[in-house]
């Protein structure tokens, strides 16, 4: 490809192989363009595609020392997502809040044979209208497929609609990576098997992350979590609203539990049979200090035991409930100094998360 002029114009001219069909351009190596019709190349001829460019500016700034991708739009959020998909480590910042289209669908980054490593910082900002319609897909969400080196933090996501298989969550479709400080506000999730208002399946670090959406499924159904499976930790995590229904092993923090639960709380109702207010099952795990109400049932489903409480306000109050949660974050931290939460519940009906400097 070599610059060139064209009554006048500046000009890009590039010599392609005769008879294939150009249908897309790639616009600074991340951008992509779709033509409105395929042009087909013939041997000796001069065609001309005139295209218009936004000013990246208007939606994202890309940083190629950091290979970070700083983003103030939709438009801008959905060339990282294009860039995420060639290559998994591309870093995300929003500068803004961002409202999606109504006609922009996404696709999930990361899969389970090419997972996302990147890190996805919200800049404590809101992306609005996240839509994913993948009703027949697996990992399904934000990303789809967190590793262990990956990280998504300090997002809010509201008023979102994910549809997915298995491993369906607004977040993250299943994490073995680090989600802290996330929150789900509003909104629906709903698959089959393993589907969380955050993440469907945990087997990394989940911590802070507040979950007021709607979630439903088959079975392994949680407020926050589908799963949290052996090698998953959860720390400082709530559902506060938003209904949970499921058949099977269905709960308001977790639908089952076979890692470690401490300092969480769940309020509100929970449909399904295996179902409890913490967690639908414990098998093997450990529920520490966790606290609900507003559910006739038990804190744990038919399998397991652990440290699930009635907050009723007269043998036990939020107050109380706070400060045991607090004690139990920090001795989490003490004992888990590589995986700490910096975050504490403050003190207000029902308690809330505040950033422990």
């Amino acid at each position: 490809m070599k610059s060139c002029n064209y009554n006048g114009e500046s000009c890009w001219e590039a010599t392609v192989v005769p008879g294939y069909a150009i249908g897309k351009v790639l616009l600074n190596g991340y951008s992509e363009m779709e033509l409105p019709t395929p042009l087909v190349t013939e041997a000796g001829t001069l065609n001309n595609i005139n295209l218009t460019v936004k000013d990246p500016d208007d939606d994202f700034r890309f940083d190629f020392a950091s290979k970070t991708f700083y983003v103030h739009s939709a438009d801008g959020l959905k060339t990282w997502a294009q860039a995420a998909l060639g290559d998994s480590s591309i870093n995300c910042i929003l500068t803004s809040d961002i409202t999606m289209p109504e006609d922009m669908k996404w696709t999930s980054i990361g899969t389970s044979e090419r997972p996302y490593v990147g890190t996805f910082d919200g800049g404590n900002n809101t992306i609005s209208g996240l839509t994913v319609d993948a009703s027949d897909g697996d990992y399904v969400g934000l990303i789809g497929y967190l590793d262990e080196d990956g990280e998504i933090r300090n997002l809010t996501l509201n008023d979102v609609q994910i549809a997915g298989s298995q491993k369906v969550g607004a977040v993250a479709g299943e994490n073995h990576g680090t989600i802290t400080a996330c929150s789900v506000t509003g909104g629906s999730v709903s698959g089959s098997d393993y589907v969380g208002v955050v993440a469907g399946e945990n087997n990394g670090f989940i911590s802070a992350c507040i979950s007021t959406g709607s979630v439903s499924g088959d079975s392994y159904v949680g407020g926050v979590t589908g799963a949290n499976k052996t090698e998953g930790y959860m720390v400082a995590c709530c559902r506060t609203t938003g209904s949970v229904t499921g058949n099977t092993t269905v709960g308001g923090v977790t639908g089952s539990n076979e890692g470690y639960v401490t300092a969480c709380y769940s309020i509100g109702t929970i449909s399904g049979s295996s179902a409890g207010a913490v967690a639908g099952g414990n098998t093997n795990g450990s529920i520490t200090a966790c606290y609900w109400n507003d559910y006739d049932g038990s804190g744990i489903g038919d399998s397991g035991t652990g440290e699930a409480l009635i907050v009723d306000g007269m043998n036990l109050t939020w107050s109380k409930a706070m400060q045991n949660m607090n004690e139990a974050i920090d001795e989490w931290n003490y004992d888990h100094w590589n995986s700490e939460c910096n975050y504490i519940w403050g003190t207000i009906n029902p308690p809330y998360l505040q950033y422990n400097q």
